[in-house]
C-alpha cells in the first residue's frame, strides 16, 4: 500500500499535464484565429464554449497540481480525499485516479501518516 501511495502524486502531476495541454492548444488556437480572422471560429457562441472548456481544463490542472502536493507533503488528508472525489469528473483516468486515491486514503496504515 505505502508503495502505491508514494507513486500517487506523480500520477495527479501527470493528470494535470494531461489537462493542461487541451487548454493551451485551444487558447493558442483562438488567438490565431482572431489574427487571421477566422469567421467559422470568431463566432461568439464558439468563442464562449472554448473559453469555458480551457476555463475547466486549468480548473482541473490546478486541483490535480495541489492535490499532488498535499500528497507529497502528507498535509490536509480530508482536502485530498475530496479532491480524489473531484478526480472521479476526470473520466476514465481520473476516475481511475480518484477512485485508488480514496481507497489508500481512508486505509489505516496511510491515516497514521498524517496524524
Amino acid at each position: 500500500m505505502r508503495a502505491a501511495f508514494r507513486f500517487l502524486p506523480y500520477c495527479y502531476l501527470a493528470l494535470a499535464l494531461a489537462c493542461a495541454i487541451p487548454a493551451v492548444v485551444v487558447i493558442r488556437s483562438m488567438i490565431s484565429a482572431y489574427r487571421i480572422h477566422d469567421e467559422d471560429v470568431l463566432i461568439p457562441s464558439n468563442i464562449v464554449a472554448l473559453f469555458a472548456f480551457a476555463f475547466l481544463a486549468i480548473l482541473f490542472a490546478l486541483a490535480f497540481v495541489a492535490n499532488a502536493v498535499l500528497l507529497l507533503r502528507r498535509r490536509r488528508r480530508k482536502l485530498s480525499l475530496v479532491l480524489g472525489g473531484f478526480a472521479c469528473l476526470a473520466f476514465p483516468v481520473g476516475t481511475a485516479l480518484g477512485a485508488v486515491s480514496i481507497f489508500l486514503l481512508t486505509r489505516d496504515e496511510i491515516r497514521t501518516q498524517y496524524a
